[in-house]
């Protein structure tokens, strides 16, 4: 059973991916970022865990790749 709500976000990197994830953080939701760029979302990390005092999943991948989008869920949910 899960007990607390979790969101997954896409192109969690810059941008909208990156205010949604904050916007969702700081709601109180644990958050799992997905994008290509390592770097990025390690600093989004940092953003989120220094305002909420949690670390968020980093899930690096080209959400173009099919292949690399199948195993994102189940490690979320894992996770």
């Amino acid at each position: 059973m899960i007990d607390k709500q979790v969101a997954l976000v896409t192109g969690a990197s810059r941008g909208i991916g990156r205010a949604i994830a904050l916007k969702f953080a700081r709601e109180g939701l644990a958050v799992a970022l997905t994008g290509r760029d390592q770097a990025q979302l390690d600093m989004v990390a940092r953003e989120i865990t220094a305002a909420r005092g949690h670390k968020p999943l980093i899930i690096t991948a080209e959400l173009r790749d099919m292949s690399q989008i199948a195993h994102i869920p189940q490690q979320v949910m894992k996770e």
